[in-house]
Protein backbone atom coordinates (compact mmCIF):
# COMPACT_ATOMS: atom_id res chain seq x y z
CA UNK A 1 0.00 0.00 0.00
CA UNK A 2 1.20 3.44 -1.07
CA UNK A 3 0.94 6.08 1.55
CA UNK A 4 0.80 9.33 0.56
CA UNK A 5 2.46 12.15 2.32
CA UNK A 6 -0.67 14.32 2.52
CA UNK A 7 -2.96 12.00 3.76
CA UNK A 8 -5.37 14.25 6.10
CA UNK A 9 -5.86 12.83 9.39
CA UNK A 10 -9.19 13.95 11.42
CA UNK A 11 -8.68 16.54 14.26
CA UNK A 12 -11.35 14.68 16.37
CA UNK A 13 -9.69 11.39 16.38
CA UNK A 14 -7.97 10.86 19.39
CA UNK A 15 -5.42 8.75 20.99
CA UNK A 16 -8.95 6.82 23.06
CA UNK A 17 -10.60 7.31 19.48
CA UNK A 18 -8.09 5.14 17.75
CA UNK A 19 -7.84 2.63 20.70
CA UNK A 20 -11.40 2.16 20.31
CA UNK A 21 -11.50 2.00 16.22
CA UNK A 22 -8.72 -1.45 17.03
CA UNK A 23 -11.48 -2.84 19.40
CA UNK A 24 -14.12 -2.55 17.42
CA UNK A 25 -12.32 -3.60 14.36
CA UNK A 26 -11.45 -6.53 16.29
CA UNK A 27 -14.39 -7.76 18.43
CA UNK A 28 -17.23 -5.46 16.90
CA UNK A 29 -20.27 -5.23 14.80
CA UNK A 30 -21.61 -2.30 13.71
CA UNK A 31 -24.83 -2.48 12.39
CA UNK A 32 -26.31 0.41 10.05
CA UNK A 33 -29.81 -0.22 8.32
CA UNK A 34 -31.20 3.48 7.28
CA UNK A 35 -34.93 1.47 6.01
CA UNK A 36 -35.68 0.67 9.70
CA UNK A 37 -33.59 2.73 11.78
CA UNK A 38 -31.27 0.19 13.13
CA UNK A 39 -27.84 1.70 14.07
CA UNK A 40 -25.86 -0.27 16.37
CA UNK A 41 -22.28 -0.77 17.89
CA UNK A 42 -21.74 -4.48 19.70
CA UNK A 43 -18.74 -5.24 20.69
CA UNK A 44 -18.24 -9.41 22.24
CA UNK A 45 -15.75 -11.25 24.46
CA UNK A 46 -15.19 -13.57 27.02
CA UNK A 47 -17.44 -13.46 30.43
CA UNK A 48 -14.67 -13.44 32.45
CA UNK A 49 -13.87 -10.08 30.51
CA UNK A 50 -15.85 -8.17 32.74
CA UNK A 51 -13.07 -5.34 33.80
CA UNK A 52 -12.14 -4.98 30.53
CA UNK A 53 -16.07 -4.69 29.32
CA UNK A 54 -15.94 -1.61 32.02
CA UNK A 55 -12.98 0.04 30.62
CA UNK A 56 -14.22 -0.12 27.13
CA UNK A 57 -17.87 1.67 28.44
CA UNK A 58 -15.56 4.31 29.76
CA UNK A 59 -13.92 4.97 26.37
CA UNK A 60 -17.90 5.49 24.88
CA UNK A 61 -18.51 7.76 27.92
CA UNK A 62 -15.06 9.89 27.77
CA UNK A 63 -15.69 10.06 24.17
CA UNK A 64 -19.55 10.40 22.79
CA UNK A 65 -21.00 11.23 26.36
CA UNK A 66 -23.31 7.85 25.85
CA UNK A 67 -23.48 5.18 28.11
CA UNK A 68 -23.49 1.53 26.60
CA UNK A 69 -25.40 -1.31 28.07
CA UNK A 70 -23.48 -4.59 29.16
CA UNK A 71 -25.13 -7.73 29.26
CA UNK A 72 -24.62 -11.75 29.77
CA UNK A 73 -25.27 -13.20 27.22
CA UNK A 74 -24.61 -17.51 27.61
CA UNK A 75 -20.93 -17.52 28.03
CA UNK A 76 -20.07 -13.80 26.69
CA UNK A 77 -20.25 -10.47 27.11
CA UNK A 78 -22.04 -8.04 24.40
CA UNK A 79 -21.46 -4.25 25.03
CA UNK A 80 -24.10 -2.64 23.22
CA UNK A 81 -24.77 0.99 22.06
CA UNK A 82 -27.73 2.27 19.87
CA UNK A 83 -26.90 5.73 17.75
CA UNK A 84 -26.99 6.67 14.41
CA UNK A 85 -24.72 9.60 15.44
CA UNK A 86 -21.89 7.34 16.38
CA UNK A 87 -22.39 4.87 13.80
CA UNK A 88 -21.79 7.36 11.15
CA UNK A 89 -18.81 8.60 13.12
CA UNK A 90 -17.20 5.59 12.95
CA UNK A 91 -17.97 4.46 9.50
CA UNK A 92 -16.50 7.88 8.19
CA UNK A 93 -13.21 7.00 10.05
CA UNK A 94 -13.21 3.75 8.10
CA UNK A 95 -14.85 1.19 10.04
CA UNK A 96 -16.97 -1.29 8.10
CA UNK A 97 -20.97 -1.79 8.72
CA UNK A 98 -22.17 -5.34 8.19
CA UNK A 99 -19.82 -8.37 7.91
CA UNK A 100 -15.89 -7.64 8.01
CA UNK A 101 -14.48 -11.49 9.05
CA UNK A 102 -12.90 -10.83 5.65
CA UNK A 103 -12.45 -7.22 4.60
CA UNK A 104 -11.34 -5.33 7.79
CA UNK A 105 -8.27 -2.92 6.92
CA UNK A 106 -6.16 -0.76 9.52
CA UNK A 107 -8.05 2.70 8.48
CA UNK A 108 -5.61 4.75 6.50
CA UNK A 109 -5.16 7.30 9.03
CA UNK A 110 -3.54 4.64 11.59
CA UNK A 111 -1.26 3.77 9.14
CA UNK A 112 -0.03 7.01 8.13
CA UNK A 113 0.28 8.13 11.80
CA UNK A 114 2.93 6.72 14.21
CA UNK A 115 0.99 7.23 17.23
CA UNK A 116 -3.16 6.95 16.55
CA UNK A 117 -1.63 3.83 14.84
CA UNK A 118 -0.10 2.47 17.87
CA UNK A 119 -2.89 3.01 20.06
CA UNK A 120 -4.94 1.27 17.17
CA UNK A 121 -3.30 -1.67 16.99
CA UNK A 122 -3.19 -1.71 21.24
CA UNK A 123 -7.24 -2.08 20.69
CA UNK A 124 -6.97 -4.87 18.35
CA UNK A 125 -4.33 -6.67 20.04
CA UNK A 126 -6.70 -6.51 23.07
CA UNK A 127 -9.20 -8.27 21.19
CA UNK A 128 -7.78 -10.55 19.00
CA UNK A 129 -4.32 -11.11 20.01
CA UNK A 130 -3.55 -13.27 22.53
CA UNK A 131 -0.25 -14.79 24.79
CA UNK A 132 0.54 -18.24 26.03
CA UNK A 133 3.86 -19.38 27.74
CA UNK A 134 5.74 -22.53 26.45
CA UNK A 135 8.28 -24.74 27.22
CA UNK A 136 10.75 -24.58 24.48
CA UNK A 137 13.87 -26.30 25.56
CA UNK A 138 13.32 -25.37 28.99
CA UNK A 139 11.48 -27.74 31.81
CA UNK A 140 8.62 -24.73 32.83
CA UNK A 141 6.37 -23.24 30.28
CA UNK A 142 8.09 -19.81 30.88
CA UNK A 143 9.11 -18.55 27.24
CA UNK A 144 5.72 -16.03 26.10
CA UNK A 145 4.75 -15.85 22.83
CA UNK A 146 2.12 -13.81 21.34
CA UNK A 147 -0.04 -15.52 18.40
CA UNK A 148 -3.36 -14.15 16.74
CA UNK A 149 -5.35 -15.68 14.25
CA UNK A 150 -7.09 -13.25 11.51
CA UNK A 151 -9.25 -14.12 8.37
CA UNK A 152 -8.78 -10.81 6.36
CA UNK A 153 -5.16 -10.60 4.39
CA UNK A 154 -5.65 -7.01 3.82
CA UNK A 155 -5.52 -6.29 7.69
CA UNK A 156 -2.57 -9.06 7.65
CA UNK A 157 -0.71 -7.10 4.94
CA UNK A 158 -1.59 -3.94 7.05
CA UNK A 159 0.15 -5.11 10.50
CA UNK A 160 3.04 -5.85 8.64
CA UNK A 161 2.79 -1.96 7.29
CA UNK A 162 2.19 -1.19 10.69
Amino acid sequence: MNLSKNIIIPREITKELAELCGIIAGDGHITYYKKNGDYKVEISGNHKELEYFNYIKDLFIQLFNKVPTIRFEEDELRLYLSSKKIVEKLISLGLPAGKKKYTIRIPVWALSDKVLGTDFLRGLADTDFSICFKKGSRLKHNYPTISVGLCSKNLIEDIKIR
